[in-house]
């Protein structure tokens, strides 16, 4: 009888142990990153908003975009603060739409005492 086999460990169950081991890792450090989930439910920054802004975008589609409600509003505009960041973004009837739908037609984003960006949409 050959004794030399009973103390070596079966190399299926090696693999194993590593893989799950593997697994086991990967498993931890993706929960460590949140999960890959796509960021917190934080809105984004005024500056994030006035860059994601699109030609065509409604006053809904705005205001789910900027996910925060104006701090002013007219018929024709909606003015945003937030610490030292400003954002003011206007809206022109779209004749292809009902009287009194609105789509973008300028933003003006801007800090106090610092960068001041203007663009149109129409």
């Amino acid at each position: 009888m050959n004794t030399s086999n009973t103390t070596r460990q079966n190399p299926i169950t090696r693999r194993r142990w590593g893989q799950w081991a593997l697994a086991a890792t990967m498993g931890a450090g993706l929960a460590a990153c949140g999960g890959g989930g796509g960021g917190s439910d934080e809105p984004p920054t005024l500056r994030e908003a006035f860059d994601r802004l699109q030609p065509g975008m409604t006053k809904k589609q705005v205001r789910e975009l900027i996910g925060r409600e104006p701090s002013s509003i007219s018929n024709t505009s909606y003015g945003y603060r937030s610490g030292n960041e400003n954002l003011s973004v206007t809206f022109s009837p779209d004749s292809s739409k009902a009287p009194d739908d609105y789509v973008l037609s300028g933003a003006n984003w801007y800090e106090v005492g610092g960068q001041d960006i203007v663009r149109g949409y129409l």
